[in-house]
């Protein structure tokens, strides 16, 4: 028991380590990783600038570093406002289309299967729905009793 045990944790330990190895492969970990240091480095190095500076100094910096980050977030929000409303003015414009809008804006060639009739027969999904029929039957029976 014990040796199963035993087993068990070498066995997760080789799967993390292969897991850390894997990530530390991928190019897109590693420059998150050097980002992640760099910017570690940064802040440790500008706190210890910000400890340095005396009273009123670390005030100014304070006001500063707050006034930056409400014109950021502000700007954020109104940029991401404007997108939502073009957005909303493309999709009400969108559901004014008719038929000979659609038929204008996409053109025959470029999609064989696309059809403007009223209603369409889908000869396709009744043999799909045909073939998979008597298998649903025994999903039935297997997760409902």
């Amino acid at each position: 028991m014990a040796n199963g045990s035993y087993r068990r944790q070498r066995t997760a330990a080789e799967t993390q380590k292969n897991l850390i190895v894997q990530i530390l492969r991928n190019p897109r970990a590693q420059a998150a990783l050097s980002g992640v240091t760099f910017f570690l480095a940064f802040l440790i190095s500008g706190l210890r600038w910000l400890v340095s500076l005396h009273g009123f100094d670390q005030l100014l910096v304070g006001i500063v570093t707050g006034f930056l980050s409400v014109t950021t977030l502000y700007f954020f929000q109104r940029f991401r406002t404007q997108s939502r409303f073009r957005r909303a003015v493309v999709s009400a414009l969108m559901a004014r289309l008719n038929l000979e809008d659609l038929r204008r804006l996409v053109p025959s060639h470029l999609v064989d299967h696309v059809s403007f009739k009223d209603f369409e027969k889908l000869g396709w999904l009744n043999k799909e729905i045909g073939e998979v029929w008597p298998f649903l039957g025994k999903v039935k029976t297997f997760f409902f009793l």
